[in-house]
């Protein structure tokens, strides 16, 4: 009997044991099936191995595939094409469901004239002043990370709409901004009630190191140069064109924010800067044609709020097309 919803887990070297807070909660989750749903573990490389059992033993069904050593894209791309559920959604092996009655909320909205569904989510993170761990709140409307979106298989297939194997850093984005875009606002459920819980892992790769994003600049820009081409690819300019405004816009407000250009960052700051300068190069016959009043819109909705949350000094700071000169030099 074919699954209603697959939930996809890559896994690749991080102890299996951090599948358990997910599949605690899947097994009390009310007023659904444990034949709706079923775990499909994805094994990133030939010598991942599960322990024996792994999974056996709970109310629903848990299935495994392994495939050559690919990468967390590769690796989410391999279990959609595994899949054969009406809907899919890919979670990472720490993450979890918030409530015992997440599914069923996801179930209900599952309706025919539908292809996303996209729910809000908590984000774990410890606080900068005393290092508790305190939970960040994601809108529905997010178009960054894949936590708490439910996609219609068929429709991802339909529309080639998968992660890029190339991407390994940031790869959430191009694949949910594809998705989103593709599907627009009339064929996607928001809902603003958080279903899903991104929880902390101190061994993530994106929470090893200060300023993670900073240091991974060049892999930001090159996530966003890969989606780019793809919207150009196909003929949708306009939503190209919003990347690339978006990009040099953030760009300029982030690299200037009191909290990454300070002393010990300047390296990374020129680095992140040439990484910048390199997109603009390919790009910059799009960012031209774009308008003053479409850049304007988007920058000043980026500065107004670092302005407000006081991380950012308009009067000491480099004029925005002062700075964009100094990168096209």
């Amino acid at each position: 009997m074919m699954a209603k919803l697959d939930i996809i887990i890559p896994h690749y070297k991080e102890d299996p044991m951090l599948m358990m807070p997910m599949f605690d909660i899947l097994k009390i989750q009310r007023n659904v099936s444990f034949s709706d749903f079923r775990v499909l573990i994805v094994c990133d490389g030939e010598d991942i191995v599960l322990p024996d059992g792994f999974g056996k033993g709970l109310p629903f069904k848990v299935n495994h595939i392994t495939v050559p050593h690919g990468g967390i894209s590769a690796a989410r791309n391999a279990g959609l094409d595994a899949s054969n559920a009406d809907w899919v959604m890919w979670c990472d092996s720490d993450d979890a469901f918030l409530s015992t009655t997440s599914l069923q909320t996801y179930f209900r909205f599952m309706t025919p004239d539908k292809v996303m569904i996209s729910s809000a989510f908590f984000e774990e993170a410890p606080s900068r002043e005393d290092g508790r761990m305190m939970l960040l709140w994601h809108s529905g409307h997010d178009y960054v990370f894949v936590h708490g979106k439910v996609f219609r298989r068929q429709w991802l297939l339909d529309n080639n709409i998968r992660f890029n194997n190339a991407i390994q850093l940031h790869e959430d984005a191009y694949c949910i901004a594809l998705a989103r875009y593709l599907a627009g606002e009339k064929n996607t459920t928001f809902i603003k009630d958080p279903l899903y819980l991104w929880q902390y892992n101190k061994n993530s790769v994106t929470r090893l190191y200060d300023n993670f994003v900073l240091k991974t600049y060049d892999l930001l820009c090159k996530k966003n140069a890969a989606l780019t081409d793809e919207f150009l690819r196909r003929g949708m300019y306009v939503q190209a064109k919003g990347v690339v405004c978006r990009t040099i816009t953030d760009a300029y407000c982030r690299l200037n924010s009191k909290s990454w250009n300070k002393p010990g960052n300047e390296e990374y700051i020129r680095d992140a800067e040439d990484a910048v300068a390199l997109f603009l190069k390919h790009y910059d016959y799009i960012f031209k044609g774009a308008g003053d009043v479409v850049i304007k819109a988007g920058l000043d909705q980026l500065r107004d709020a670092l302005i407000k949350g006081g991380d950012f000094d308009e009067a000491t700071t480099i004029p925005f097309d002062e700075w964009v000169e100094q990168l096209r030099k």
